[in-house]
């Protein structure tokens, strides 16, 4: 299995990435490159640490004993593969099942374009007449080919970023993106932190051996420098959110280790304050994911994506192999005694 876990992060890891992430600690710790790359390796035998982790979670900083509270990427496979039933999991990585079997719960609209609706679409422009909206693909994961259109009409002509709607279209097949959502109007206090994102939670359950409900984190997440995107992984900054009262704890982070925030109190884009700030509808988003994790109690552990607006919270998506990395990193320790209570 060892060697298995090893091919594998062989294939995943973005050698670039790596080789950057090693110059920068070679700066930073005044050492050689050589030095680093042992110690990476070594906590991989030893820890299972995935080679990027060992940067992302700053593992260069921290004593051997910190290092084995961490859990690795090996220990959540297996965590996630006996939590969650593998023929259900399919309702959460395809985005067209999930939104059939939470459709109770999903209050935005959606529309699933193919080669033979182009007119249908324009008949749901008409009576939706949004001003922007997002398209990805349905079994898209961490932001990848997400992508934001304004939308312009005029005397029943429509353009999306200045191309025509058939060209628009025809964009949508060629790249086989398959959803496409009203942009979410979210609620004034999400949209200060971060006016061009929708800044959504991140609220990861788990159901205990009675079947009850625990939260084992709320994240609040951010996008950056105009992007659209307010994900982690894809650039985004993260604040631990006060589990019980909805008041944002930070620190704010970015998952990338060069970069850091001077003032960990205020965004980093914006400077509008975000530590101390009690989000809005709180006992309702708690509630409502508590409410989501029970739909199918087969998949028992799930990172569910949470938009606030004016109206309350709305459900965006549940993801079943959830980043134990950005849980880890946003509360700034080792996790895997938590997640070993439930196994």
């Amino acid at each position: 299995m060892k060697f298995i876990y090893l091919l594998y992060l062989i294939r995943k890891t973005k050698l670039k990435k790596l080789f950057a992430f090693i110059h920068h600690v070679k700066k930073l710790k005044k050492t050689n490159s050589f030095s680093i790359f042992f110690r990476m390796l070594y906590c991989f035998i030893k820890y299972n640490t995935a080679f990027l982790d060992y940067f992302f979670l700053e593992f260069y900083n921290k004593e051997k004993e910190e290092i084995a509270t961490y859990s690795d990427t090996l220990f959540m496979y297996r965590f996630q593969s006996k939590l969650n039933d593998g023929d259900s999991i399919s309702f959460f990585s395809d985005k067209k099942k999930f939104y059939k079997k939470f459709e109770n719960y999903i209050n935005h609209e959606i529309f699933l374009p193919n080669q033979n609706n182009i007119d249908d679409f324009k008949t749901w422009l008409g009576i939706q007449t949004p001003k922007s909206i997002i398209v990805k693909y349905s079994e898209g994961q961490v932001g990848s080919g997400l992508q934001k259109f304004q939308i312009k009409e005029e005397n029943g002509i429509y353009l999306f970023n200045d191309n025509t709607l058939d060209d628009f279209y025809k964009k949508l097949i060629e790249q086989k993106l398959d959803i496409i959502e009203v942009n979410i109007e979210q609620h004034p206090v999400l949209k200060s932190f971060h006016l061009d994102s929708l800044n959504t939670i991140r609220v990861i359950t788990v159901l205990n051996q009675h079947e009850r409900v625990n939260i084992l984190g709320t994240i609040l997440r951010m996008g950056v420098q105009g992007n659209f995107i307010d994900n982690f992984d894809a650039g985004g900054v993260s604040a631990v959110v006060n589990t019980e009262t909805g008041v944002v704890e930070g620190p704010i982070l970015y998952k990338d280790p060069r970069k850091k925030i001077e003032r960990a109190l205020l965004h980093p884009t914006t400077n509008a304050q975000v530590l101390g700030v009690a989000l809005p509808f709180w006992n309702e988003l708690i509630n409502l994911v508590k409410e989501l994790a029970m739909v199918m109690p087969q998949v028992k552990t799930v990172g569910w994506d949470i938009a606030i607006t004016e109206k309350g919270p709305v459900l965006l998506e549940g993801n079943h192999n959830w980043d134990k990395t950005h849980w880890q990193k946003s509360y700034g320790k080792g996790m895997k005694s938590v997640l070993k209570s439930y196994q």
